[in-house]
């Protein structure tokens, strides 16, 4: 679950955790009233204090529990499983003095059961539904059954008046089942369902920023076209004009880089639709991909080296699998190998497999690793890895390229020393 879908379940838990402090307020005020009534207006006798002082205790512990919701949900869920079991411990204590089974509104049991199966695992809610069975069970067998209420039944002897009670268990007990079983079920999709929709609301957020990149990127390509060419012609005559076996090579390395970044703009006008009828993306296997990259790599970085190699033995089948993946994902990969070469410039390994219709890329270097506070902020945008210039947007950019081809991508600070980047990709969606 992503950091915002996070939020978005931790708001929703925190509202269901206030609307079940007040349904339990209103349990408690209810059942007060109830007693109150039962005593004073239609005069039947049971033990009134011994009944209201739980429902009065239970009421103190669910204000203080209102009052200390503004800490985390994930802490207020530990306390609510504690409340629940208290709510029942104290219903019982009341229901036991005031008729047992007996009692009209022994069925809000079923009240603190359905706060679990809405908020809480289900397992704690099977667990809370053994005892609320235990809990009835125990009060139809030893319970005092005060004459009044059993007279409010009007049943013509007592032991029809015990029939009724056994089938009040029995409906009781399938009950308190079926709410455990199918709103717990019903409140899982409902999660899955809440976490989805704010996954996708982050997507769309990320699809919103890309394109403000890309269409800041379209415009640089146009503007700094004029100004390479002009530095092209500029070194062509330079390299003419001198003698000078070190200014000539120097020369001729600025030339290179400037036909590597003209090649990088040619090719960002290709897959922006500019000429794309006239230009295709030559199909290479899997190794030679890769080792084309590396070779762009060194232009720029003449002094850093990385090896590449194939995990395990690859069957000839895979290894001569033609890929032709779009432009974002060359430069996704570059940036990720040119942030291993910073860590280590010497000691970069690069490690591929191709297993049930995915490439996976292993990019590992000897470097520093990264924090862990670091790690998990990486890949929004301008949050960068440490970098003295880094801008905070390679790792973004190559997040929402993979994840737009169905892939994924995750860095990991090794065990011993360095990073491992991970990078997973459906050959379907680049051959």
């Amino acid at each position: 679950m992503t950091t915002n879908a996070t939020k978005a379940y931790d708001s929703i838990a925190r509202v269901n955790l206030v609307n079940a402090c007040h349904l339990r307020s209103s349990i408690s005020i209810s059942l007060i009233s109830a007693l109150l009534i039962a005593r004073f207006v239609l005069d039947i006798e049971f033990q009134i204090a011994l009944s209201l002082t739980p429902l009065i205790v239970l009421l103190c512990l669910n204000a203080g529990y209102y009052l200390q919701l503004n800490r985390s949900s994930a802490h207020q869920r530990n306390v609510l499983s504690t409340q629940i079991l208290l709510d029942i411990a104290l219903l019982s204590a009341s229901f036991y003095f005031s008729g047992g089974p007996s009692n009209p509104f022994i069925s809000f049991y079923l009240v603190p059961l359905t706060i679990s199966a809405t908020l809480l695992r289900q397992s704690f809610t099977w667990l809370v539904t053994a005892i609320t069975f235990t809990c009835y069970t125990a009060l139809l067998l030893y319970a005092p059954q005060p004459e009044d209420l059993q007279m409010t039944h009007n049943h013509s002897s007592l032991p029809s008046f015990n029939a009724h009670l056994v089938g009040m268990w029995i409906n009781f007990c399938f009950s308190a089942g079926l709410i455990a079983f199918f709103i717990t079920r019903l409140n899982l999709e409902i999660i899955k369902k809440d976490a989805s929709i704010a996954n996708y609301r982050e997507k769309v957020i990320q699809g919103e920023q890309v394109l403000g990149l890309a269409t800041l990127a379209t415009g640089v390509a146009h503007e700094i076209s004029t100004p390479l060419s002009t530095i092209a012609i500029a070194v062509s005559d330079m390299l003419e004009e001198t003698s000078s076996p070190a200014t000539q090579t120097d020369l001729k390395l600025i030339e290179s880089q400037i036909a590597e970044c003209k090649s990088i703009l040619g090719q960002l006008t290709a897959e922006a639709g500019q000429g794309k009828q006239s230009y295709q993306r030559p199909l290479k296997t899997v190794h030679d991909y890769l080792l084309h990259l590396l070779d762009r790599l060194s232009i720029l970085r003449p002094q850093s080296t990385a090896q590449l190699t194939a995990a395990g033995d690859l069957p000839k089948s895979m290894s001569k699998q033609l890929i032709s993946p779009p432009i974002t994902v060359d430069q996704a990969l570059i940036n990720l190998i040119n942030n291993a070469f910073d860590s280590s410039p010497d000691a970069v390994k690069i490690q591929y497999s191709l297993i049930d219709g995915m490439i996976e890329v292993h990019i590992t270097d000897d470097g520093d690793g990264i924090d862990s506070d670091v790690l998990e902020h990486l890949g929004k945008p301008f949050n960068t890895s440490g970098k003295k210039d880094g801008l905070g947007l390679g790792l973004f950019l190559a997040h929402t390229t993979f994840d737009q081809l169905g892939g994924s991508l995750s860095l990991h600070t090794r065990a011993k020393k360095g990073t491992l980047t991970r990078v997973i990709l459906p050959l379907a969606s680049i051959s």
